[in-house]
């Protein structure tokens, strides 16, 4: 059986009040989705037969 375990994963997680010049987003939020997003590719090339995603799927808290 193949498991794959990720956490923590703070998606919405934006901070450091920088813009990416290409998006408009903001830089860290952007990087998060990106890293997310290579992630979930990943688990998909490798076909697990379970994935578990272990707390903080989204950030909820606001920073300043």
């Amino acid at each position: 059986m193949k498991l794959i375990h990720v956490a923590d994963t703070h998606l919405g997680l934006a901070a450091f009040n920088r813009l990416d010049p290409e998006s408009g987003m903001n830089l860290r939020e952007k990087q998060v989705y990106d890293n997310f997003l290579l992630a979930v590719d990943a688990i998909i090339a490798a076909k697990p037969d379970v994935l578990v995603h272990a707390g903080n799927l989204f950030c909820s808290r606001v920073l300043p």
